[in-house]
């Protein structure tokens, strides 16, 4: 799926992403099938955050979230196609973001499931002067 097809059919990524969703999560099958497809990389550009719409990027961190649950195999395929520094760029929607929230869940889903993971990961991925766990602190704070 390239990212031109992300904002020309977004409806329909974010409804499919749904699916998705409803399918796998708790189905370790259904799981380990989404993982040896690829799932996590084709996640990717869904969660860009310059180019895939807030709906879509709200839909793809639920679907990560359900493709990962309790599957440790799924966490490290998701782990290791780069996914932590993806969610946590999330942040840079601010903390007030549904987006945001979304992140919080998902990095927790990823085994950073501590203030204190969440914050190491986070902090390697922080190009702005710290805006990014300043917004991580705040959703934990207010919003968890």
């Amino acid at each position: 799926l390239g990212i031109d097809a992300v904002g020309a059919a977004g409806g329909g990524v974010e409804a499919a992403l749904g699916v998705l969703e409803g399918v796998v999560e708790g189905i370790a099958e259904a799981q380990e099938q989404a993982r040896h497809a690829g799932f996590f990389h084709l996640l990717l550009p869904l969660l860009d955050r310059e180019a895939a719409p807030g709906d879509v990027r709200d839909n793809a961190l639920l679907a990560l979230r359900a493709c990962v649950h309790g599957n440790a195999a799924a966490v490290q395929a998701a782990v290791d196609a780069g996914l932590v520094a993806v969610v946590a760029a999330q942040l840079d929607d601010g903390p007030e973001s549904e987006v945001a929230l979304l992140a919080v869940q998902a990095l927790m889903s990823l085994g950073l499931r501590e203030l204190h993971a969440q914050e190491a990961a986070v902090r390697r991925t922080d190009g702005r002067a710290g805006t990014r766990v300043a917004a991580l602190r705040s959703v934990w704070s207010t919003r968890l």
